[in-house]
């Protein structure tokens, strides 16, 4: 949930005195931003994939108090979070979620005892959001993943008579509909990953006769455009992502291995899917969080080996960035978002911590903690013999440093040592292995502060 907002990146995380509330990092520390609900017990709602909101000069978000319940609420960056409507009204729940500002309205989905959970529309004035009624009665229609095509805004709801499609809003009618009924009948598409690339929109949707699988959408007709898993076979989930004029994602052409999902891409010229990486073999999570950064992609992919860590693909090669938390756990990568021209994210060093929030200079200086005051990086890189982190702090640090290899073991370790602030360096005894990839961590006494990777050519 990390957004730039007013030059500052605005995230959600927690801490035992304050549970999950607004943090803000302004490039050179990380504070408490404010409170939706005042003292330990969390005033801010996560939601998967949830991002922060912007519109009309305020952040909006899932916010909960004991006397309103989850409900939406709104930060102007200065005054204390307000409560915009309370639709369920009391200490229950309306629990506003995939909150997205689309051509300057906010969409979201959220429940009311008389509507069940449908959409609303607000314009950033006032406390009543217009609600349309999608699907009458108790059950609600759903809406989620708000997205702006062609002038309007398409999303997926519910309604009993065609199941989970394709619809849309139109500003200029002030109305929704129905925009394609893919699995025809009360049978559900369910379509997902909307992105819009080419003058089309692009998206997952699944149907008995084909499984899940990549569709396009032109304005009039919702075409399927790739069958990867050729039949039933599911063969495209998660997220899409555009680059160099292709669409990438996480594909399956195993019938064998129901989820065997390794990184494809799609050529809206050709019309041809392709596999790019297999990340691999025997796991093949689906790829998260992709973004384009410094013209290269950035994702989030698990091997059985390393866990969910940092990949990056250049249009040519696919690697991991580094190993940030040796070992199968994984470092819980997420919110991998862009601010004042360099790559934040979030990591954590064990499954039991808390996720810190680091930043991505380039792929070979790695993730630096941002409360880290100075630099650590390596050279040469790739290296014929051994490898040098240099440091220049700005204050003295006590740390020791990690090298390991591709599965996570530990191959060598420093003492723990003293570096005071200035320019210093520590040789990394990279000689003795053999041609490869290895990964640095450096510790200090309050968490990891640069995690790194290193060539041996």
């Amino acid at each position: 949930m990390m957004t730039p907002f007013n030059g500052k990146l605005y995230m959600v995380a927690a801490s035992t005195a304050t549970g999950r509330e607004l943090w803000q990092f302004d490039g050179t520390s990380v504070t408490l931003a404010a409170e939706a609900n005042p003292g330990p017990t969390s005033g801010v709602i996560s939601y998967y994939f949830q991002k922060l909101a912007i519109l009309g000069g305020k952040i909006y978000f899932p916010g909960f108090t004991s006397a309103t319940g989850t409900e939406l609420m709104a930060f102007d960056g200065t005054n204390p979070p307000s409560l915009v409507a309370d639709l369920t009204p009391g200490s229950g729940s309306g629990g506003a979620y995939s909150i997205r500002a689309v051509d300057g309205l906010l969409f979201f989905g959220a429940e009311s005892p008389s509507e069940g959970t449908e959409l609303y529309v607000y314009d950033g004035i006032g406390s009543n959001p217009a609600v349309f009624n999608l699907n009458p009665g108790r059950l609600g229609s759903n809406p989620r993943d708000f997205i702006s095509f062609n002038n309007k805004v398409y999303f997926a709801a519910e309604e009993r008579n065609t199941g989970n499609e394709l619809w849309v809003y139109d500003p200029a009618t002030n109305k929704a509909a129905l925009a394609a009924d893919i699995e025809v009948g009360g049978n559900s598409s369910s379509p997902i990953g909307f992105v819009v690339h080419n003058g089309k929109l692009y998206f997952w949707a699944s149907t008995k006769a084909d499984g899940a699988e990549l569709w396009s959408f032109d304005g009039a007709t919702a075409t399927r455009v790739s069958d990867i898993g050729a039949g039933p076979y599911n063969g495209a989930v998660g997220q899409l992502v555009a680059y160099n004029n292709e669409l990438y994602f996480s594909g399956n052409n195993s019938k064998t291995q129901a989820d065997n999902y390794q990184l494809f891409k799609y050529n809206p010229v050709t019309g041809v899917s392709a596999l790019v990486k297999v990340i691999d073999s025997t796991l093949g999570a689906p790829a998260q969080l992709p973004i384009v950064y410094k013209n290269k992609l950035y994702f989030v992919a698990s091997t059985a080996d390393a866990g969910f860590e940092l990949w990056v693909h250049d249009g040519v090669t696919t690697e991991m960035v580094v190993d940030f938390n040796p070992g199968p756990a994984g470092a819980g990568i997420g919110d991998l978002v862009e601010f004042n021209g360099e790559l934040y994210l979030s990591a954590r060093k064990a499954p039991d911590l808390q996720p810190e929030l680091y930043r991505l200079a380039d792929v070979t200086t790695g993730l630096v903690h941002v409360g880290l005051a100075g630099e650590i990086t390596a050279a040469p890189v790739p290296a014929d013999g051994d490898a040098t982190l240099q440091f220049n702090l700005k204050q003295a640090y006590r740390c020791r440093v990690t090298l390991a290899d591709m599965a996570g073991r530990t191959l060598w370790q420093s003492p723990e040592m003293d570096f005071g602030a200035g320019s210093q360096q520590l040789s990394m005894p990279l000689r003795e292995q053999p041609a490869g990839t290895y990964f640095y961590t450096v510790r200090g006494t309050n968490g990891v502060l640069a995690s790194g990777r290193v060539v041996r050519r």
